[in-house]
């Protein structure tokens, strides 16, 4: 209703009531600091009113709740009243008495920036704590117990994998870097060649034969460059062999995205053209043609053998020394496994370049574990227990070499021979 003085509808030709303000002199008006102090003083008020009858009804709840008697008290305490109580505790009251209570859940909100794409949010989201828990000191149990160092660094190798993993999958939606975008048509309108007649009206034409050479002739200058860029010697980093992995991706990605050019209808309509004005780029093309498409075949065979082992390769970068051994054999009897599929029978050449990655991953945990993840020297540690396990891990790699189960990756005897 409108304050003392103020009429609720204003009557036409009359002037506006001004409202008596001295009507306000008597109102109080509370801040959250008093509204905070007047509800605790009131829990207080209630507080005292609890009995030992009370006290068994909250051993109850908390009993079927779960919870300590304190916190259901905590929680009763927030009812502004305690009459139900008194209806139930009271000589022929009320013979039941119920409660409602709703387990709290933390929930954490945040903005993700998806800008460019949500995906690539999501991983510069996630990014961002890759620092914070690399800094990480306290890690509360884990730096009392016995393998807390080891799962420590098992949780951040998976973790790396991870982000890892949404960079592929970026990369891959993306398709920014690895797509071989050929040369548009500039001066050809190409969608106006969509049937035979118009085709061989075009081949009829002197100029638009010597335009669509031209097009194809730089087609094919771009494709024969990312041959070559292929063919060239691959310099073989530090990383491990899931880098393999993605490097194949990638390969895949190219050589797909050349032979999707070639199968789309202005690339088909370019050669049909020339084709049937007997053009010698055809042959050119043609050629270009095969050995793009043999690349694609190449590396979609090699990347389902490396999508195959990619389990057993993830297990090198989360165990110790002593587990990777058997991560070893594991991985030699997948590749004799796998040797065994016609698909996968000219990967014979690769091996050599993936067991190189393999190495670089042992050789990086073998260091982790000496020094103790970079917190310690090699000598400052009991000597005696790395000789008796680098002995191991000599007599264990040998006896992987003589077993008849490396039969199928005698590249392998040759690289560790090197």
């Amino acid at each position: 209703p409108p304050p003392p003085g103020v009429s609720e509808v204003k009557k036409e030709g009359q002037p506006t009531p001004q409202p008596n303000y001295a009507s306000y002199e008597n109102i109080t008006i509370y801040t959250s600091s008093h509204l905070q102090a007047i509800h605790k003083k009131a829990r207080e008020e209630r507080r005292k009113l609890l009995t030992p009858s009370h006290k068994y009804i909250f051993d109850i709840l908390a009993d079927r709740l779960s919870l300590t008697p304190s916190a259901v008290e905590e929680f009763i305490l927030d009812s502004p009243s305690l009459a139900a109580f008194d209806h139930f505790f009271a000589a022929g009251g009320h013979k039941r008495i119920s409660f409602v209570y709703q387990e709290s859940e933390e929930i954490c909100f945040s903005m993700i920036d998806a800008t460019d794409g949500l995906l690539k949010g999501i991983r510069n989201a996630y990014a961002f704590l890759l620092p914070i828990l690399e800094g990480q000191e306290s890690w509360g149990a884990l730096d009392q117990s016995r393998h807390g160092e080891k799962l420590k660094k098992n949780f951040m190798d998976n973790y790396k994998h991870f982000l890892s993993e949404l960079d592929g999958r970026t990369f891959y939606f993306s398709q920014n870097n690895a797509v071989v975008r050929l040369s548009p048509a500039t001066n050809i309108d190409l969608s106006k060649l969509t049937c035979l007649d118009e085709m061989k009206a075009a081949a009829a034409n002197f100029e638009m034969v010597q335009e669509l050479e031209d097009l194809l002739s730089r087609w094919c200058k771009e494709i024969e460059q990312v041959l070559t860029e292929d063919d060239q010697l691959r310099k073989i980093d530090h990383e491990g062999p899931l880098s393999e992995l993605e490097h194949w991706k990638k390969k895949h990605l190219q050589f797909n995205s050349i032979v999707n050019h070639t199968k789309s209808e202005e690339c088909k309509a370019v050669v049909m053209v020339l084709y049937i004005r007997r053009s010698k780029m055809i042959k050119v093309w043609r050629d270009l043609d095969n050995r793009i498409t043999d690349r694609l075949n190449e590396a979609k065979d090699y990347l389902k053998f490396l999508s195959t082992l990619e389990k057993v390769l993830q297990s090198l970068y989360n165990n110790d020394p002593d587990s990777l051994i058997k991560s070893v054999h594991s991985l030699i009897r997948a590749i004799e496994i796998i040797q065994e599929v016609p698909l996968f029978r000219n990967t014979n050449e690769k091996i050599p370049t993936l067991l190189l990655k393999v190495t670089n991953q042992l050789v990086t945990a073998c260091r982790a574990h000496i020094t103790d993840h970079g917190k310690s020297f090699v000598w400052d540690q009991d000597d005696f227990r790395f000789l008796k396990f680098a002995v191991n891990v000599d007599h264990s790699f040998t006896f992987l070499i003589k077993s008849d189960f490396i039969e199928a990756s005698n590249s392998f005897c040759t690289f560790m021979q090197t």
